[in-house]
């Protein structure tokens, strides 16, 4: 997986870090989105000393669609083509 969302934020630092996890496999690089409310916001950012992470809070969409990868099809796959009427 590129990228992973998190609504809300997780029960606990070791939860996030399983789910967070499921990118950046095998050497590849991800992205751990997580959404969190204001409320939220200091009990993630608090878990950046306790997993050794570092969280950038966005403000914007326009921050969000900078930092997702670009799609791309796995190596040999190609799109089907479409039907024209």
């Amino acid at each position: 997986l590129d990228v992973v969302c998190l609504f809300g934020r997780a029960a606990s630092p070791d939860d996030y870090l399983h789910v967070a996890g499921r990118t950046a496999r095998n050497g590849r690089a991800g992205l751990a989105l997580t959404i969190a409310s204001d409320r939220d916001a200091a009990v993630v950012a608090s878990w950046s000393n306790i997993l050794d992470l570092h969280f950038s809070p966005l403000d914007r969409l326009d921050d969000l669609l900078h930092h997702l990868p670009a799609p791309s099809l796995p190596r040999g796959d190609a799109p089907a083509p479409r039907d024209t009427l």
